[in-house]
C-alpha cells in the first residue's frame, strides 16, 4: 500500500454517491482513504491483471461524484489496485480527469445513447469482431 494512504485511514467503503444538477452522475466507490493531510483519495480495486483507460475514467468519475459532497478535500489523483493472489494488491497512482472532462464524457455518452452523435469507429480494431453491431456499422464497411 502506498505510504500516503497507509498512514491515513479508510473513511468510505463500497458506497454510491450521486452528483445532482444539470449533469447528474452516480458512482460507487470501492474505498476512500483520508490522508494525514486531510485529503480524500479514492481507490478502485480490479480483480484482473491489467488496467485500461476506462478504469482511470471510472476512478475519475468517482472523484467527481465525491467532490460534489466533499468539495476540494478530494484529491486530484487516485489509485487503481490490482488484486493479486493471496489478498495482496499492487497499487498504481493516476492523475484523475477533471470534472469538466467527465462532463464532456457524460455529454458524449448521452449523445450516443440518444442517437444524436456518431460513434468514432476504429475499423479493424479487434473489438469489432465481437460487436453485435458489426454488420450494420457503416464505419466498418468503409463509409
Amino acid at each position: 500500500m502506498p505510504p500516503e494512504i497507509r498512514g491515513g485511514r479508510l473513511v468510505i467503503s463500497e458506497t454510491t454517491f450521486r452528483r445532482r444538477g444539470a449533469k447528474p452522475l452516480y458512482a460507487k466507490v470501492d474505498q476512500v482513504f483520508q490522508t494525514t493531510a486531510g485529503q480524500l483519495v479514492p481507490v478502485e480495486t480490479k480483480n484482473r491483471l491489467y488496467l485500461t483507460p476506462g478504469d482511470v475514467v471510472q476512478l475519475s468519475a468517482q472523484a467527481t461524484a465525491l467532490r460534489s459532497v466533499y468539495g476540494s478535500a478530494v484529491a486530484r489523483h487516485g489509485y487503481l489496485r490490482v488484486a493479486l493472489a493471496g489478498g495482496v494488491g499492487r497499487y498504481f497512482r493516476y492523475d484523475l480527469l477533471d470534472d469538466a472532462a467527465i462532463d464532456r464524457l457524460v455529454d458524449r455518452y448521452h449523445a450516443l445513447r440518444d442517437r444524436k452523435g456518431r460513434p468514432l469507429a476504429r475499423p479493424g480494431h479487434r473489438k469489432c469482431a465481437s460487436c453485435v453491431f458489426v454488420r450494420p456499422c457503416k464505419a466498418q464497411r468503409g463509409r
